[in-house]
């Protein structure tokens, strides 16, 4: 593969052997400020915002503005309450400077140094990035998805000429063929990094290091469809740039062993406040190991959201032309990494990037649903069809309800059915798990584990399991031990065989969740016992009934049974109340968990938080009198109350988070990873609505006010610049239901 290629995987980027970044330079002065008057270290007054300045630390910022229209020379001091950089010191990046305007301040870079002004690198040192990859894809007509978790994601940049160099490690062979045409992925960086024209900037020049990527791409002829998130999260220590992403989606397939070609592109890049769009069409040929060649292409929709500075004045067009050539694309087979490199270069834009007739279908500009597919035809014509799991004309479609008749059909037994848009899913119940067909559920094989002694036999019963010994062995099923002869069967071993002896319809087995007495080896019952169907341990005296007060339930410690209890404090209310009601019905020969609930102590005599009925099979909440928590009683078979725990604080979901909450996890398993064609409400990290919203599949652009409302007259339509929304204008609040 190309020389200086990451290593991937490898822990520490900082060993590859990469030329040494170059020295960083700290210019002593700025060369806005050469001047005939180089000794001084600040100007006397704050210049006016056509040549900015930066502010000092020791002085008051007051700006300066001059009455231009009425001619009369007459200048305007303002000392308002707007940002300024006083008040906003260490907002800009060590190698930037700060400048006030008359709305507020902005960064911007030191001469020698590059980006937004939060972020600044040197100009020409090679560039690194080290990120995570997660995801889930599909390859070609499969239904079972392909996990993606952590892999490792790094990148080299030689910034002097544009060239970028990316690696995935960590691919599974089985998706890693079909990844070789997304150069998308590695495209970020090519963009970031790229050379620059003269008059036009880069992506690390304008987004800085800290933006989100949403990328929709969809295969032709096939229509798989997916959805690429990159997250900028900074730069580190080293000022390396660090990337997450999330890749979800179909891809198309490509034969193992089949190498992919792409030719030079162009892409046109759409920049308006805080917002990057751009669409392309690509090409792609596949090179199979037989030596058959054929060419396909995708549809690639992206925007950029970022910080913007909207204070200053824009020095470099809105429009700007991404050059991308050298392209290449492998998949290691030996070191399963997905690996692409291509040489970038920004500028103006060319008239003849875009040919004049192209097929709705290729432009995005048909009408069919976005839950259809469609279908170029000859010259403009095209036709709508619905994708698979919807129904509909194709410029109408419906989710079809696969689970409408139950899902037994399709799930089979012991599974559950959940639709979901265009798919369903099949659920195994508690104690099942798929089979490897990925449809029919089969129970839990719980005797693997081997808990069982030697000499006995293991039955599995949903969730759990249980222990029988083997003719001629006595015991628990855990414990087995030769039938002793001549001695008569205690209690506990008649007790034992009783059970043992109700026989199911399958054979010599005890029935599914029955408790079996656990003798010792002279027949008596063990201290302690155990129901292994549901995890739950108690203590017993010598005739085998429960001492109330020591049940515990699965995920707490077993009971300490059989020792002598040498009181060491005063009784306290719970353990008072205990021994009354013990002694109570002891003298009257009742067993007192039949007729009344025992409460139960913890170690130090406190009424546990949660309380129990072991004949009623019921549970609920105490408060530490012992008193009832109204509204916690659960009976059997439900999950046990959460009692003593406080209640989670954080901030309550603001209405923008609600909206956007409710769109995501109407879809998929994820919950944060809306279906491809939705459009998904964008939040700042406040929780309000950020004032340009973009539908990512469309391409579609408008602006909202506060409250998320559509302002009229402001949506652009899929290739046009976006609208330029400004702050957010307070109106009126809407009217509630009420």
């Amino acid at each position: 593969h190309p020389e200086r290629y990451p290593n991937p995987g490898a822990a520490h980027p900082e060993r590859y052997r990469y030329p040494e970044r170059q020295p960083e330079r700290h210019p002593e002065r700025h060369p806005e400020r050469q001047s005939e008057r180089q000794s001084e270290r600040y100007p006397e007054a704050e210049p006016l915002p056509g040549n900015p300045l930066p502010a000092a630390s020791n002085r008051h910022v007051v700006s300066v503005e001059e009455e231009e229209e009425l001619g009369t020379g007459v200048f305007t001091y303002s000392t308002d309450a707007r940002e300024t950089c006083e008040r906003n010191q260490g907002q800009c990046s060590q190698y930037a400077y700060c400048a006030d305007y008359s709305s507020g301040f902005c960064c911007h870079c030191h001469s020698g140094y590059y980006g937004n002004g939060r972020q600044c690198l040197v100009e020409g040192t090679t560039q690194r990035v080290n990120g995570k990859v997660n995801g889930k894809l599909v390859v070609g007509a499969s239904r079972t998805p392909v996990e993606i978790r952590n892999a490792d994601l790094h990148a080299y940049v030689v910034v002097s000429d544009g060239r970028a160099y990316t690696a995935i490690s960590h691919i599974p062979e089985s998706v890693g063929w079909a990844l070789q045409p997304l150069s998308a992925i590695g495209g970020l960086f090519g963009w970031l990094f790229a050379l620059q024209q003269p008059g036009f900037k880069n992506g690390f020049s304008v987004a800085g290091a800290k933006f989100i990527r949403n990328v929709d791409i969809t295969f032709y002829p096939g229509n798989e469809r997916l959805n690429i998130i990159q997250v900028a999260q900074g730069l580190d220590t080293q000022s390396y740039l660090s990337v997450i992403m999330e890749i979800e989606g179909q891809l198309p397939v490509i034969p193992r062993g089949a190498s992919v070609q792409i030719q030079p592109y162009r892409e046109v890049y759409h920049r308006s406040n805080s917002v990057i769009t751009s669409k392309a069409n690509r090409e792609y040929s596949v090179l199979s190991s037989d030596g058959e060649t054929q060419t396909l292409r995708y549809d690639l929709r992206q925007n950029i959201t970022y910080h913007d500075c909207e204070h200053s004045l824009r020095t470099f067009p809105t429009t700007q032309q991404l050059n991308v050539a050298r392209v290449f694309v492998l998949y290691d087979q030996k070191e399963k990494a997905v690996r692409y490199a291509m040489t970038n270069e920004i500028g103006s834009v060319e008239d003849d990037l875009k040919p004049e007739h192209v097929n709705p279908c290729y432009d995005g500009s048909h009408d069919c649903d976005v839950s259809a597919q469609c279908f170029p035809g000859s010259e403009q014509a095209y036709i709508c069809r619905c994708a698979e799991g919807y129904q509909g004309d194709g410029k109408v479609c419906t989710d079809i309800d696969e689970c409408a008749d139950g899902g037994h059909y399709r799930c089979g037994s012991h599974a559950t059915c959940l639709n979901l848009p265009g798919l369903y899913r099949c659920e195994c119940h508690h104690g099942y798990q798929f089979a490897e067909d990925g449809r029919t559920c089969v129970l839990v094989d719980k005797c693997a584990e081997g808990r069982c002694h030697p000499a006995a036999t293991c039955y599995n019963i949903p969730g759990s399991f249980v222990c029988q010994c083997n003719p001629g062995y006595e015991g628990d099923g855990l414990q087995c031990r030769p039938e002793s002869a001549g001695r008569p069967k205690t209690a506990c071993e008649q007790e034992r065989e009783r059970v043992q002896t109700q026989f199911s319809p399958r054979g010599s087995r005890p029935y599914s969740g029955n408790y079996v007495p656990q003798c010792d080896d002279a027949g008596k019952f063990r201290p302690q016992q155990c129901h292994q169907s549901e995890g739950q341990c108690w203590c017993v005296d010598t005739w085998g009934r429960e001492i109330d007060g020591t049940r515990t339930y699965p995920g707490s410690n077993a009971p300490q049974c059989g020792l002598p209890v040498t009181p060491d404090h005063e009784m306290t209310a719970c353990e008072h109340q205990r021994e009354r009601l013990q002694a109570e019905y002891s003298s009257r020969g009742d067993r007192p968990h039949f007729t009344i609930h025992i409460p139960q102590c913890d170690e130090h005599g406190n009424f546990r938080p949660v309380q129990c009925h072991t004949n009623r099979n019921q549970c609920w909440c105490v408060d530490k009198w012992g008193r009832e928590v109204p509204g916690t009683r659960k009976p059997s078979g439900m999950d046990q109350p959460r009692c003593g725990l406080p209640a989670p604080t954080e901030r309550p979901k603001t209405a923008c988070e609600m909206q956007r909450e409710s769109t995501s996890t109407e879809f998929g398993p994820h919950g944060s990873r809306p279906h491809m064609g939705s459009y998904v409400t964008q939040c700042d990290d406040e929780g309000n609505y950020i004032p340009l919203q973009c539908h990512s599949s469309t391409g579609q652009c408008w602006c909202v006010d506060d409250w998320g409302r559509e302002i009229p007259g402001t949506k652009s339509l899929s290739g046009f610049v976006p609208p330029q929304c400004g702050p957010l204008v307070p109106t009126e609040r809407p009217k509630t239901a009420c």
